[in-house]
Order: structure tokens, then sequence, then C-alpha cells
């Protein structure tokens, strides 16, 4: 994307809400903003061959996949270059190539001084790319701050632990273990979370007193999708389904309460991360 230049503060902010059918969906054309045509499309050429669907420049948005329909969707949003990017689901309907894409750009707006606001599920994208998330349960908020300071909030302690056996099964006595959950069980490690008002170190020295040789252990703040699920619950879908299955007409979505600020979404549960501007307040 080239600098920023000299534009009206209307072109200073943009939305780019997740696709539906053939819908566009990223609002006026450049020209609404000031930009010169021939910029915008040597711009949008450039974006399009960085997201690998340059081919597609003359076909018809509905046309194309839902994966693609969300990057042309971004490109647009990008094109009058805004300092603050709303952004509903960005991910929604990539595959882990064009998700790493998506996120290589993120951190490029990010590192030249924009602000990126955007909802998702992904949680492992919303813990890699953001300063501060909140979760929202049923349109309301439930935490939120810096992703550490809410991962470290839940109180969870949790432990990932390897030793020298025959894979997961090894460790099954780990369920019997006073105030130890297994979370994860696996073969190159397994993960615990450990009761808060148990020491994770006694942990260890019950390895070495089974006389376990441990090759990792680890203490570490529980996952952003860990807090989540603690949050929330259940399954963000599950409030629409009892709702209909009452005989009741169906739930509107819980997030469109809060949906005049960009950033909410159409489920029960979802987190919304924020950029700061470079020099800013992480937000």
């Amino acid at each position: 994307m080239t600098s920023p230049r000299n534009r009206s503060p209307a072109g200073r902010g943009a939305t780019c809400p997740r696709s539906e059918g053939s819908t566009p969906g990223c609002g006026s054309s450049t020209s609404s903003y000031g930009v010169a045509a021939d910029l915008a499309r040597r711009d949008g050429r450039a974006w399009l061959a960085r997201f690998r669907i340059a081919d597609m420049e003359e076909r018809r948005i509905g046309e194309l996949s839902k994966g693609n329909q969300q990057k042309v969707q971004f490109i647009a949003a990008l094109l009058h270059d805004p300092a603050v990017l709303l952004l509903d689901e960005p991910f929604s309907g990539l595959d882990p190539v064009n998700a790493s894409l998506l996120r290589e750009a993120f951190m490029e707006l990010r590192d030249g001084g924009k602000t990126l606001i955007f909802s998702t599920h992904v949680m492992e994208a919303a813990e890699a790319l953001c300063d501060a998330v909140a979760i929202l349960d049923r349109g309301r908020i439930v935490t939120t701050g810096s992703v550490r300071d809410v991962r470290r909030r839940s109180g969870r302690q949790v432990v990932r632990l390897a030793v020298d056996g025959d894979g997961a099964d090894h460790l099954a006595w780990l369920e019997l273990s006073p105030g130890v959950t297994v979370t994860r069980p696996g073969r190159d490690f397994t993960e615990v979370v450990v009761a808060i008002d148990r020491d994770p170190q006694s942990l260890l020295a019950e390895l070495q007193a089974r006389g376990e040789r441990v090759l990792r252990f680890e203490i570490a703040d529980p996952s952003l999708e860990h807090v989540f699920i603690d949050l929330v619950g259940r399954p963000v879908d599950d409030e629409r389904e009892l709702h209909l299955a009452s005989g009741g007409p169906a739930a509107r979505p819980a997030g469109d309460d809060v949906a005049g600020d960009g950033v909410a979404g159409d489920d029960a549960g979802r987190a919304t991360g924020t950029r700061a501007e470079a020099g800013g307040e992480a937000g």
C-alpha cells in the first residue's frame, strides 16, 4: 500500500463487513474519498497480486469463492488509505495460506500506524495479532484489557509437560492427581490445568517421585480460547438453537445490540481485537 496521501477527514476510516453471497459490502467507491481512479487501480492491482488473485481482476465478486470475496472486500476498504479499519470476521472462509497472507497485511498496516479493530471467533488470530481484546457474550462485554492481562486474570494455572514414555497413555494417572485436570493429552506434550490452591511445582515433584524422566515442564497462562470458553461457557449457537426449539421466533443475533460501533457480530460470544496507532495507547 502506498504511503498516506493528503485526503479529506471522510476518508480516514473504513469498514469491511463479512461477505454474504455476492454482496460486495464495502461502501462507497474510492472516488467518494477523493482518490484518483488511476491510483486506486494501481494500488488495487498491487494488493490483488499480493493476495494471489491478480488473474481474477475482471471477474464479478459473485463469481468468487467466499474466501476471495473476503480478500476483495479487504482491498476495497484499504484503497482510500484509512487510519482506522473496522472488520467483521476477516478470517472467515480463508484457508491457512490466505489467513497467513492476511495476518501479514495486518501487521504491516499496524507497523505503518493504522488502527485495526476486528471481530473474530478465531481466538488464535486474536491472540497473535491484538494488543487488547474484549470478549462479548449476548452483546455484553464480559472482560477486556491487554491480551496478557485477560489471560492472567482468569486465574487458571496451565502446565505443559512431557516425559520420556509411550505417548499420552503413559500419563493417564494425571487424571487421578488431586487438583489436576487434563485438558489436552497429546503425543508431543500434555496440557493440564492445576487448581488455584495447588502449587504447580508440586506436580513436578510428583512426576519425579514417580520416577518419570521429565523432558518438558512449562507453567503458562491459559490460551485466549480457554478464557473464552470459561467466560461464555457454551458454543456460540446454543442460545439460538434453544430458542428455536422452544417454538419461539428466530432469536435476534446477540451481537447486533452493539453493531453501531462497527465491531459487533452475529453470535452470542466473540472476541474483538484492537491495534493502536503507532505511538498511541493500546486500545
